[in-house]
């Protein structure tokens, strides 16, 4: 009876000793398959906001510079010189025009000081109108024409979102529009205003990133009412009194209570998550309450995908939780044939627990015996390596410090376990995962060191071919926004730690004129010429200086161990070198930066000095250092 005891307890002891790796793998696993699934959402919401806010930016940046063209054009001046018929016309023409092709504006309007309409094109999606002198009305009395005669001379302001009004009443359907107001005047006098209305529903088209049927988009005001989303039928809660419930004020208090205590953020609730940001300088002026960005995305599709993720990791361990108990079995019935505690069986359970590439050396590190995977893996046979020390696999990658650490773990614990990277006999390098054990006598004297590892260096090497795919672009063949913003935030780092021995310089690169090669000579040309451009920056700059591709037509360099007077040299002969070897005459403006304070200093330093470049006409460089822009703030 006792026998059988005996046994029965060996089994689950050794059922135990086996089944503990695997079993906490396959926690770990599903974590992973979890966590995997939750950085999926995450990711998922990130990109839609990134992609949102950046379109939404551009588009106010291109209507800003749009209205300024307006206000500045011939005819423009000559209807404010003298509003005659035939000048009147000729503007109405061009206005219908651009309310046409550029399909943002809703309404462009020019009033006169005293908020009397005298030009107005209608466009309402489809068709552009010229709304006849008799209906012309006097929005005097409005907000927005009230918050217009604020404006400094010559300014161009936003008044931010509210609903078109027609004598005094909502225009039907429900129409959220965007207001930009330019200030007209002459000689120090105000003779008028261009307010040009924007459709919401155009833009908030424009920045949808992903239209899956799983991933809706919304503009909420700061009561948590919809202004504009893929329901309307829940919206306009701030002025129809039968949805004043409509708010997620009432029927998500958790994410609004969030929404008001932080700019951005990330919430799940009720089988959806959220990701929001605030609008503060984008769509609303400084003194308006800010507006918000809200993404919702329904697990759906995800859990299908989580759940067969799950089923095949459950199929997985069952798989392995039968060669275990067969593995246990078999080691149960050999233990029970032999009883002998010697050195040999306890070598022998070592070899067998390893079920891999093994390694066996004496106590004082000399090898004494290696198995066949050993030498398959490695490429060296027992007749090679014996009596050496396993440091003739070493690699040269780990430092001291790393085998000092190894070695008083293997002392005080008797086992070790890690990833090394060793080198085979044709000199090539192998990532391993090692498992080293001590084998004791009975006086728990160290005899001998059973090593054993498993050959993972396609793994590695498939997982850094990833993380290189995810921080490439694949059009410029050269490095993407998230590894720049990595590489700057490091650059940074070494700057604030060693601010005397450290020097470098960021530089951003835009194409001159890129839109028009777009839309003249298609996509297709717009393509090559990014690549040409990429190609060249390759060629051109150092081994030292990191290239990415930032944005449509902008790249962004970053120039370690270099001071702002070499880094202006480079970026010249970058963009003479793009001059003399482009097609369709391409040129480049830079702004140039040295790296200090944070990232987000040193980008909008670089960003101004682009813009003075462009400003200045172009095929230039110009530089913006960090002090300066401390010295304006």
């Amino acid at each position: 009876m006792s026998h059988y005891i005996s046994i029965s307890f060996r089994f689950i002891i050794t059922l135990f000793a086996l089944g503990i790796v695997p079993s906490l793998y396959i926690i770990n696993e599903y974590d992973r398959v979890h966590n995997s699934y939750i950085a999926n959402l995450q990711q998922r919401s990130q990109d839609q906001i990134t992609y949102t806010l950046h379109q939404l930016n551009q588009i106010v940046l291109n209507i800003d510079s749009s209205v300024n063209e307006l206000v500045s054009s011939r005819s423009f001046n000559r209807v404010i010189a003298s509003p005659t018929v035939e000048n009147k016309e000729a503007v109405s023409d061009i206005w219908k025009m651009i309310t046409s092709t550029q399909r943002y504006y809703s309404q462009l309007r020019l009033f006169d000081s005293q908020g009397m309409e005298k030009i107005r094109v209608n466009y309402d999606g489809k068709t552009s109108e010229v709304v006849p002198d008799e209906q012309l009305q006097n929005k005097f009395h409005r907000d927005y024409f009230r918050f217009a005669k604020t404006l400094r001379t010559d300014s161009v302001d936003t008044f931010g979102i509210d609903y078109e009004m027609e004598h005094g009443v909502y225009v039907q359907p429900f129409t959220p529009t965007f207001r930009i107001i330019k200030s007209i005047d002459r000689h120090e006098e105000n003779v008028g205003y261009l307010i040009a209305n924007l459709s919401i529903s155009e833009i908030f088209n424009q920045i949808q990133f992903n239209r899956d049927s799983d991933v809706s988009l919304s503009l909420i005001n700061d009561d948590g009412y919809t202004l504009m989303g893929d329901d309307l039928d829940s919206a306009f809660g701030n002025i129809i009194p039968a949805r004043a419930t409509q708010t997620l004020a009432i029927q998500n208090k958790p994410l609004w209570d969030m929404m008001n205590s932080q700019a951005k953020g990330q919430y799940y609730h009720h089988d959806q998550w959220y990701a929001f940001t605030q609008l503060n300088s984008l769509l609303v002026h400084e003194s308006q309450e800010p507006l918000y960005i809200l993404i919702a995305i329904k697990e759906d599709s995800f859990n299908e995908l989580l759940a067969n993720a799950q089923q095949t990791l459950y199929e997985k361990s069952v798989i392995l939780f039968i060669l275990i108990m067969c593995l246990t079995s078999w080691f149960t019935f050999w233990h029970t044939n032999h009883k002998k505690k010697s050195i040999d069986n306890q070598l022998a359970q070592a070899a067998m627990n390893g079920m891999s590439a093994m390694i066996v050396t004496d106590k004082n590190n000399r090898i004494v015996k290696v198995n066949q995977e050993f030498t398959r893996l490695s490429g060296f046979t027992l007749s090679d390596v014996i009596g050496q020390q396993p440091s003739v696999f070493s690699s040269g990658k780990h430092r001291q410090e790393f085998f000092i650490q190894m070695w008083k773990e293997l002392q005080e614990k008797g086992i070790w376990q890690g990833e090394v990277v060793n080198q085979h006999k044709n000199g090539e390098l192998i990532t391993e995962i090692l498992r080293i054990q001590t084998i004791r006598d009975a006086n728990k004297v160290i005899q001998f060191y059973v090593a054993s590892f498993v050959d993972i260096t396609e793994r590695k090497k498939l997982e850094n071919r990833l993380r290189e795919l995810s921080e490439k672009d694949a059009l410029a063949n050269c490095w993407n926004r998230r590894k720049f913003d990595i590489e700057l935030n490091n650059e940074h780092i070494r700057a604030n730690r060693y601010p005397d021995k450290s020097e470098a310089c960021l530089a951003i690169i835009d194409i001159d004129n890129f839109k028009p090669i777009n839309d003249q000579l298609g996509h297709d040309e717009g393509d090559k010429t990014i690549k040409q451009v990429a190609r060249i920056l390759q060629r051109e700059c150092r081994e030292t200086d990191f290239i990415a591709r930032i944005g449509g037509e902008e790249f962004g360099l970053i120039l370690p161990h270099t001071s702002i007077e070499e880094a202006y040299v480079v970026l010249n002969r970058l963009r003479a070198a793009i001059s003399r070897d482009t097609s369709h005459n391409i040129t480049i403006s830079g702004g140039l930066t040295n790296i200090a304070t944070s990232s987000a200093h040193s980008y909008k330093c670089a960003d101004l000095a682009l813009y003075e470049s462009k400003t200045t006409g172009k095929d230039c460089i110009s530089i913006f250092s960090s002090d300066e822009l401390s010295y304006i703030a």
